[in-house]
């Protein structure tokens, strides 16, 4: 009997790439615009950091930036973007330069069109998958090989795998700053997501003393994007629900 227990997922991140399906919104010419569609690439960074540096980079807020749903960060993913922003090649081209880098990069590969609402959840149809799969038996491989060729596409629900709990790399915790929050113990919270690759935002100290600053644990959690704090509480829900 063969085996595919050395079979190997995952070692790069250009070993997964996904590209999602999406049931476009209307696309208008008619003036005055409010959206501009772009379709994004990234590697090495979440949707939620790639939401905040669009609302960064363009002076936004979170409810001005939206994505069909969440990406890997250990792949190279292709995704739609709504931005309540008039996007011109200028500032594709200014936003490319400021967040290039050879480990992990985030790039407008280009703008789709614009119009007048943002893309929903709803309109996502599904997601392409291109997968490698490393140090497969020659015979597995061959057969496989065989079988897709006659059978070029598949389909099937994607659920969520482990990314749900933490990042690569880091410590899988998601759930314990879920816990924390729902526990309304915001310093746990804090100290859990400091754990973590999760990028954090900028905030400010209260002044106790001259020596000291004391950080207001739950401030923090109000500068985060909201959709990215529900997510931890999901993933809190999902770990004892499964």
């Amino acid at each position: 009997m063969m085996h595919l227990k050395h079979y190997k997922l995952k070692c790069v991140n250009e070993d997964f790439r996904v590209t999602e399906v999406s049931l476009m919104p209307s696309l208008t010419s008619k003036k005055p615009h409010q959206f501009t569609y772009i379709w994004v690439q990234k590697s090495g960074f979440t949707t939620f950091d790639i939401l905040e540096q669009l609302k960064g980079f363009f002076n936004l807020s979170f409810e001005d930036v939206v994505s069909h749903g969440l990406k890997d960060e250990d792949a190279i993913i292709e995704q739609l973007i709504s931005v309540k922003k008039i996007i011109k090649d200028k500032n594709v081209t200014a936003f490319n330069k400021k967040y290039r880098s050879r480990e992990k990069f985030c790039h407008i590969k280009h703008i789709v069109g614009y119009g007048n609402e943002a893309i929903m959840k709803r309109m996502l149809h599904g997601n392409s998958f291109r997968i490698v799969v490393r140090d497969l038996d020659d015979t597995i491989a061959e057969n496989f090989l065989s079988h897709i060729s006659n059978q070029r596409h598949y389909y099937f629900i994607n659920y969520y795998d482990n990314q749900r709990f933490g990042m690569p790399g880091g410590p899988y915790n998601t759930h314990l700053i879920g816990k924390a929050i729902v526990k309304n113990n915001w310093k746990k919270a804090y100290q859990h997501i400091k754990n973590s690759d999760n990028i954090l935002p900028n905030f400010a100290t209260k002044k106790k003393t001259k020596k000291k600053n004391i950080i207001d644990f739950k401030e923090i959690f109000r500068f985060m994007n909201p959709k990215k704090v529900s997510f931890f509480v999901s993933s809190y829900n999902s770990f004892f629900v499964e």
